[in-house]
């Protein structure tokens, strides 16, 4: 230790000075600074906390979730702007909306129960000091060689106008697996208004779901019945080959049910509109190199898969062909 020390003393004072300069960056390792904590009922009704119909009846399911300060860092943008990172959460990724923390959660249920309601009952959040500048998504884009990069541009829908974004502290999706029902919850701690840069960080909450019997189903056919635990998709002409797919399976000892794209087709009508935009807008980037895509068979096919009544020991699915064959398509579990 003596000879490094040696070493470094004719270095000492340029060792010093660099230690300074670095000290006094603008932003280098600069602690955040947070009011008191306040009771998380007062920032209604600028911050939704309810999801569902709260003055439902039925058996309460609680869970509780929190944070701290300490958790909570900032990453500087060359373009400008910052983006907050939390622990353990990951970012929301909505095009020109500011990127902020989101932490999900998977929450079992009673089997065969579902949420008709949830709020947030108790919990604390703390304002953050000084003005923040929090920088926007960019827009998804398809990668390929010489491609650039989109640069994030604010949307002024959301910029200019003085209220919180998100703007609820949690949303709220649900269905039912192998393992049971459960909810899906998604925690928006961190809320920022743009035009005066505040952010409101949530640093502990309580939540309450009622819940109450049967899941919700959106089908409105006849449907297949079918009691295999696993089910193959394909279309019409690679019947065979899912036909000898399925004497696999049954050799070793799990059956699998083969349905066809056509059968799916007679037999469901389309369900409801996932909530992102995905391959249904024919005007996103890009979406001009996407050929033969049946977006109205995907629902149908979505559809068929919450028909729990029609198949309830169904456990996994296989899919044979591509997207022109099968398209693919997001189930929305309720």
């Amino acid at each position: 230790m003596r000879r490094f020390l040696d070493y470094c003393k004719p270095y000492s004072k340029k060792i010093l000075m660099v230690t300074l300069v670095i000290l006094w960056l603008p932003g280098a390792a600069r602690a955040l600074t947070f009011r008191a904590a306040e009771e998380i009922g007062e920032l209604t009704p600028e911050i939704t906390l309810q999801w569902g119909d709260v003055s439902s009846e039925g058996e309460v399911v609680e869970y509780s979730w929190e944070t701290s300060t300490e958790k909570l860092i900032f990453h500087s943008l060359p373009e400008g702007g910052q983006v907050p990172f939390l622990e353990h959460c990951g970012m929301t990724q909505i095009p020109g909306a500011p990127s902020l923390p989101v932490c999900s959660v998977k929450i079992p249920l009673p089997d065969g129960y579902q949420v008709t309601g949830a709020t947030i009952v108790e919990g604390h959040y703390r304002f953050l000091e000084g003005r923040h500048s929090v920088a926007p998504s960019a827009e998804p884009y398809l990668w390929e060689p010489g491609a650039k990069k989109p640069v994030p541009r604010e949307d002024p829908a959301i910029y200019e106008i003085s209220r919180f974004c998100p703007g609820k502290l949690f949303e709220l999706d649900q269905g039912q697996g192998a393992d049971g029902s459960f909810a899906y919850l998604r925690i928006f701690p961190l809320q920022f208004r743009p035009p005066d840069g505040q952010l409101v960080l949530a640093t502990d909450l309580r939540f309450q779901l009622i819940t109450s019997r049967k899941l919700i189903s959106c089908v409105e056919s006849p449907g297949l019945a079918f009691y295999e635990p696993s089910l193959i998709l394909c279309p019409d002409v690679l019947l065979s080959q899912a036909q000898r797919l399925a004497d696999l399976h049954a050799f070793w000892g799990r059956p699998a049910k083969v349905l066809t794209m056509s059968e799916i087709k007679a037999n469901y009508e389309p369900g409801g509109h996932p909530k992102h935009a995905g391959y249904k807008n024919p005007n996103l980037p890009y979406r001009n190199q996407i050929h033969g895509y049946d977006y109205e068979l995907a629902r149908r096919a979505v559809n068929m898969l919450l028909d729990e009544a029609n198949h309830p020991h169904l456990e996994s699915v296989t899919i044979l062909g591509d997207s022109a064959l099968v398209p693919p398509s997001r189930p929305r579990l309720r």
